[in-house]
């Protein structure tokens, strides 16, 4: 397994939102448990050893791919601009994975087009179904409610490599899960879920492109369309 930490910098606006969000973002994760696909651990800044250089922002959050992953997919629930790659390239994904072992994501990260393109599906448990959506449901509650916008639904699939058998294979499955995977039902790979990108909030910028894209639909005669 990888680092079940990662550090990301982020701008002075979005460490705005995270801090005006932190007390609601606490009670969130307080209410569920611990049970969120949302976690940051720590928000920190570090002073450059330059003149008139400023802080420099950064983020601790829980790694929300532990391990290598076969294919990644960064879902919005839209299909509008969410293409990753040409649909021809998708029939050879079986076979460049296999030459990975499964160790590392065959094309990067997959967006919601090429996950309807080859039918992809969560095949786990009920009791895990009905977890996730659950999880699902009340995160995106709350990024609601802090006004949260473009964030993204990050799926990690982990493929087992084949000549894991037995007892071997059922601890490995184990310390995945350990580490927030979810046992395929067929017990061939283990997924991972983490919503990423949350601290955009609706705000002036957003304003204006949505004005101008509504307006340029009107021009278009197409106003029906624009939401």
């Amino acid at each position: 397994l990888t680092s079940r930490h990662i550090l990301k910098q982020i701008p002075r606006s979005e460490r705005r939102m995270l801090m005006a969000m932190l007390p609601a973002y606490e009670a969130h994760v307080a209410q569920r448990g611990g049970r969120s696909f949302i976690q940051y651990f720590g928000c920190h800044s570090m002073s450059l050893h330059w003149r008139f250089s400023g802080k420099v922002y950064f983020v601790v959050m829980r790694n929300v791919l532990p391990a290598g992953s076969w294919l990644v997919f960064d879902l919005k629930g839209a299909t509008a601009n969410r293409r990753a790659l040409a649909s021809s390239f998708l029939s050879s994904l079986d076979s460049v994975a296999a030459t990975r072992g499964g160790g590392g994501a065959a094309y990067g990260t997959l967006r919601d087009w090429e996950w309807l393109d080859i039918a992809m599906a969560v095949d786990v448990s009920p009791a895990d179904k009905e977890e996730l959506a659950d999880t699902l449901q009340a995160d995106a509650a709350f990024l609601a409610e802090q006004g949260s916008l473009d964030y993204s639904l990050l799926v990690g699939v982990h493929r087992l490599p084949a000549q894991l058998e037995g007892a071997a294979r059922d601890v490995r499955i184990a310390e995945l899960v350990s580490h927030g995977g979810f046992a395929s039902a067929d017990r061939q790979k283990v997924y991972f879920f983490g919503i990423i990108d949350v601290l955009e909030r609706y705000r002036l910028r957003w304003k204006v492109q949505r004005a101008v894209l509504t307006l340029g639909y009107a021009l278009m005669l197409r106003a029906r369309d624009a939401d």
